[in-house]
């Protein structure tokens, strides 16, 4: 976080980071992702266009991803578990 207010505060603006660039910062994020639901998410971003970057799809894209692998491990855990059901039930 320290990082990211020095580099908002230099002096020489060509410097500074962009809007585009501060939005894709994990710290920034994760916190967007923390503190908005889907469709506040949705609401908030759905029509941000900052300097021809399209801001929504580059999160939605993110969350997308993190959503795959969150189903991705579920699905293992929930077949582990299935399997360890299996066993026992054998051992009977």
């Amino acid at each position: 976080m320290s990082q990211l207010v020095t580099s908002m505060l230099q002096k020489d603006p060509t410097k500074r980071p962009s809007i585009n660039q501060i939005l894709k910062m994990p710290i920034i994020e994760k916190r967007i992702t923390m503190f908005l639901d889907d469709q506040d998410f949705k609401d908030e971003f759905s029509h941000t266009l900052l300097h021809n970057q399209d801001v929504f799809k580059a999160f939605q894209k993110r969350k997308e991803d993190e959503d795959r692998q969150r189903k991705q491990l579920d699905d293992m855990k929930k077949k582990q578990q299935l399997a360890a059901e299996e066993d026992k039930v054998r051992q009977l």
